[in-house]
């Protein structure tokens, strides 16, 4: 029954963006994904300003490998969940030059 609703929510996305003004452009990647607790959908948008479109993000820092970090924004709206990360902050240690992204 997961997989049938996360069918139906792809379905729907392409409506969805319309409705908030997202270009299709925005979306990286749409995936259905069994691990999220009362949502199947995971969209990945390439810029957090999309999400304010649909609402009010909640964000979270995340620590990655090599002490680099970024914010994480996320909403969930419709049974799906938008996902959009900011640009990655360098430790001190780190030339700019040296980032490897």
């Amino acid at each position: 029954m997961k997989l049938q609703h996360a069918v139906s929510a792809l379905s729907q996305l392409p409506t969805l963006l319309m409705h908030y003004g997202i270009p299709t452009s925005e979306v990286i990647s749409a995936q259905y994904d069994a691990t999220i607790e009362n949502v199947n959908v995971r969209v990945c948008l390439l810029h957090p300003e999309s999400l304010s479109k649909i609402g009010i993000p909640h964000s979270e820092v995340v620590q990655g490998e090599n002490d680099y970090s970024w914010t994480s924004y996320h909403i969930v709206k419709h049974g799906i969940s938008f996902v959009a990360n900011g640009p990655a902050i360098a430790p001190e240690y780190v030339e700019a030059y040296a980032m490897p992204f």
